[in-house]
């Protein structure tokens, strides 16, 4: 799959196929499936608060819950993205800088950047087999 993707301003050319998890596994010393795993371990948290707070009438701790939770999980809710990113960009483009470049590259990370929702589930769609144009729902083992 080719798509457009906007990082922090700038605009990249994205593919994804079956040589990602090869280039993956490479560069990073692990399985693109098992990091989707752990992002989807951290949407089940999010979903596990928001229901518990609900479920008490705290709607109003939701987002301090929240945010407790996204500073524990911050390097893989971080580091994740970036590195399926990377590979998608290099899938699309062989003669792409480095990975260490394009860190360098990027001024400003936010969590709530949209173009990490967006990476995450393109992942999801590619290699998960969910793919349907509809929204992706949290896997729940």
């Amino acid at each position: 799959m080719k798509k457009k993707l906007t990082i922090c301003g700038k605009e990249y050319e994205v593919c994804t196929n079956a040589f990602c998890m090869f280039e993956y596994k490479k560069q990073f010393k692990t399985g693109i499936i098992a990091d989707i795993g752990k992002m989807n371990e951290y949407n089940i948290k999010v979903e596990e608060i928001e229901k518990k707070c609900k479920q008490e009438g705290r709607e109003e701790d939701i987002e301090k819950e929240v945010n407790k939770v996204a500073l524990e999980e911050f390097d893989n809710i971080i580091q994740i993205p970036l590195q399926l990113a990377y590979i998608f960009i290099k899938t699309a483009d062989r003669n792409f800088m480095s990975f260490e470049d394009w860190l360098t590259s990027i001024e400003d990370i936010k969590i709530e950047d949209s173009w990490i929702a967006e990476v995450t589930e393109l992942a999801v769609n590619s290699f998960l087999g969910h793919g349907t144009g509809q929204p992706t729902e949290t896997i729940k083992e």
